[in-house]
């Protein structure tokens, strides 16, 4: 006989929705970064009904109507996954946001919805940028590097930016450049836009809150400072509590984790957890983001929401959505996007948390990122406006648990709720709808399983993917470079760098990135080498003409090409 379940209550409370204006739900946000959307306009130029579809299931609004956007301001090294390209490589080179994919996605993002808003972080510095020696000559040239960036991106793309990330990626923070770029942007008039209107995202710490307290200490820095933010973690300090509720900070969780599992492998190998389950899986992504919002923080970013890289790379599987096979269109949806439709679909940027409604009992552990020791897992949010509400919530363990939803001062407490479910055998499924009764209704999570309860009627939609197509790259195969026909200033067909920056100039590949250019490191950049092909090639051969560099002094153990198969 089985222990019947404890049942563990919700009480939603109108008279406690939370209304400052830094509590309130900022949505879920797509990172573009580290080589991940490279592949994306191959889709674009060869296959762009693929292209399209994915990005209305990103940014459209049957989707995960993403809110915001952060692009990787690349320098020419690798952030982790690949090379970004940087678009002023030399100070006097006019910024070109034609390389690489991250400013034309944007650009096509806001053509889905152009509420989105954007922003924008550096993870390395071009070689210029960083050549000065004092720190206020340093922060000139990058201060031009960012200006000229944001010009151009309006010139070319009509893009406009919301925020910047001031700081560079997961490294020491720099209050004075903080102070410095925020000082600029306010004084500047030669900009696009008014230039003084852009936010300052700060922190982007691995797991910690250091500027929190540098903020707490030296005024200029708070004034300078709209959004506190840190990376893969989903609780906040003391001193993050207190920029949020005495001063009025926003608080995020930048950068996120999307689930590092492939859902179908692991259902076969792993009988407890299945495929949705356990350290990195769906459901733990899940937690975290509910836990984060039950923190305080308004957005949850992930990176990346797409993977148009190929497998090999750092990180890999770790998305929503993979496509990295551009030469036949095929694409799939993974688990962790039914996840995030669960929230997406049924809680709308400007909803409000209700007090007391929102709650979870983890705690950080395991990969150095997961929750663990986690049960109870939900959040509440509601539109004041329409007295809508919706509930999420997980459970990542191997119990049933039961829940009492309690309902009072709610103006649709009588309303029907509609039930979505995500677990092993189904995701994203509509599972009918419960009438409260007297303000009251239960439900049971099985194991390893979430819920989303709305008031929300949304249709049921078919969401399908193109894995059904995916062909093994034709051979033989020949690629001269001559790309009269194609929409491409400098991108080479189904190549993706892991370091360089490759690019098409004059019918040839080139490798652009030498010893009088190469930027200032992120983390460390092997020498150039750029991936392409199909990975399930069998008994082939790989030939490539080449020309070494003729006309710098280069030592000639440096001057070489290799090919790999």
């Amino acid at each position: 006989m089985t222990d019947k379940p404890s049942v563990h209550s919700i009480i939603i409370d109108g008279r406690k929705i939370i209304n400052e204006c830094n509590k309130i739900y900022d949505g879920l946000g797509f990172i573009s970064a580290n080589n991940s959307s490279r592949l994306l306009m191959d889709y674009k130029d060869e296959h762009p009904q693929s292209y399209w579809e994915i990005l209305e299931y990103v940014f459209g609004d049957d989707g995960l109507a993403l809110n915001l956007f952060k692009l990787e301001l690349g320098a020419d090294v690798d952030s982790s996954s690949g090379t970004e390209p940087a678009v002023k490589r030399f100070e006097d080179e006019p910024a070109d946001v034609r390389r690489g994919a991250g400013f034309r996605l944007a650009a096509d993002a806001l053509k889905i919805n152009p509420e989105l808003k954007i922003d924008m972080l550096y993870w390395g510095l071009p070689h210029w940028v960083d050549s000065p020696q004092k720190d206020i000559d340093k922060y000139r040239m990058r201060y031009k590097w960012f200006k000229e960036t944001l010009d151009a991106m309006y010139d070319v793309y009509g893009i406009k930016v919301s925020y910047i990330t001031a700081g560079k990626n997961e490294r020491e923070v720099e209050p004075e450049w903080i102070k410095y770029i925020s000082r600029r942007l306010k004084e500047e008039r030669t900009g696009r836009y008014d230039y003084g209107t852009i936010m300052i995202v700060a922190g982007e710490g691995v797991g910690d809150w250091k500027i929190s307290r540098m903020m707490l200490e030296d005024k200029e820095l708070m004034d300078a400072v709209d959004v506190v933010s840190s990376h893969y973690t989903s609780f906040i300090d003391d001193d993050t509590a207190l920029l949020r509720d005495r001063y009025g900070k926003k608080v995020w969780l930048s950068e996120g984790s999307a689930p590092m599992k492939d859902a179908v492998v692991t259902r076969d190998k792993d009988a407890i957890h299945g495929g949705i389950g356990g350290i990195t899986g769906t459901l733990d992504i899940a937690s975290r983001i509910t836990k984060a919002f039950t923190e305080g923080m308004t957005m949850y970013e992930f990176q990346p929401v797409i993977s148009a890289y190929y497998d090999g790379v750092s990180y890999y599987p770790k998305q929503l959505i993979t496509a990295n096979k551009p030469w036949c269109g095929a694409y799939s949806i993974d688990s962790g996007y039914y996840m995030a439709l669960h929230f997406a679909r049924f809680i709308k940027p400007g909803w409000k948390f209700i007090d007391g409604a929102c709650y979870g009992d983890g705690i950080m552990g395991g990969d150095g990122h997961a929750m663990v020791d986690s049960v109870y897992n939900y959040i509440t949010c509601a539109d004041d406006k329409t007295g809508d509400y919706s509930v999420i919530i997980v459970n990542n363990s191997e119990k049933k648990l039961s829940y009492e939803i309690k309902l009072s001062g709610m103006t649709k407490k009588s309303e029907p709720l509609h039930i979505w479910q995500t677990d092993d055998s189904k995701y994203f499924a509509y599972m009918g709808s419960v009438c409260p009764d007297n303000g009251m209704s239960g439900i049971t999570l099985e194991p390893f399983s979430m819920v989303t309860l709305s008031t929300l009627g949304i249709s049921v939609k078919e969401y399908n993917d193109r894995a059904g197509c995916d062909e093994i790259m034709h051979l033989d195969y020949c690629d001269n470079f001559d790309y009269a026909d194609r929409d491409k200033n400098y991108l080479p067909r189904y190549m993706t760098d892991r370091s360089g920056a490759f690019e098409v100039r004059n019918g040839v590949l080139e490798q652009c990135i030498n010893y009088d250019n190469k930027g200032t490191e992120w983390g460390a950049t092997p020498d150039p080498v750029t991936t392409f092909g199909d990975d399930r090639w069998q008994n082939y051969s790989v030939a490539v003409d080449v020309l070494l560099a003729q006309d710098r002094d280069i030592h000639d153990e440096d001057n070489y090409v290799g090919v790999c198969a």
